[in-house]
């Protein structure tokens, strides 16, 4: 999937996704940030760095396991 070419108005629910998929498996800094993040309450240099956080997490899950 290209996360650049959604259409914008799945961002929302997108985001809601990741944010109940954090709850369940995500380390805690993650998850705190990026609850401060929905609430617009993130500091701008802090953006990016969580960003690059997610895209560390989405490509763990995207190792397969051999099952």
């Amino acid at each position: 999937m290209d996360a650049d070419r959604l259409p914008p108005r799945l961002l929302a629910p997108l985001g809601r996704f990741t944010a109940a998929a954090l709850e369940v498996t995500g380390p805690a800094g993650v998850r705190d940030r990026l609850r401060r993040a929905g609430e617009g309450a993130l500091p701008e240099d802090q953006v990016d760095a969580l960003g690059a956080e997610l895209d560390v997490l989405a490509a763990l899950l995207a190792i397969p396991t051999g099952r």
